[in-house]
């Protein structure tokens, strides 16, 4: 249902903990994955329970978790907030990442 507005791409790092210079320590990279972008800030609530102001959001079908990087125009966004999407027959069709 919502594959036909995911006309842009974009780059998830999947984060696997942190290095010695508490850096993200990247385990896989995926590229030009198809999705939606939407800028928009937005009050959300954080995987950790936390109010956080949201960039923007993604609409993908990759999954994703809180922490992982999304690259977008060069610049890596973390990953604050994860929303599956469900259609009016309660068919998944996709993950909202909010950055």
């Amino acid at each position: 249902m919502f594959k036909h507005f995911m006309n842009q791409t974009f780059t998830l790092k999947i984060i696997d903990g942190t290095d010695e210079y508490s850096q993200p320590n990247v385990a896989e990279t995926k590229e030009n994955l198809p999705c939606r972008i939407q800028w928009k800030n937005k009050l959300i609530i954080s995987g950790n329970g936390q109010q956080k102001t949201s960039e923007g959001s993604v609409l993908t079908m990759q999954a994703a978790k809180v922490g992982d990087l999304i690259t977008l125009e060069e610049k890596d966004y973390s990953i604050i907030a994860v929303s599956p999407m469900y259609d009016f027959d309660n068919i998944m069709q996709g993950y909202l990442l909010y950055f």
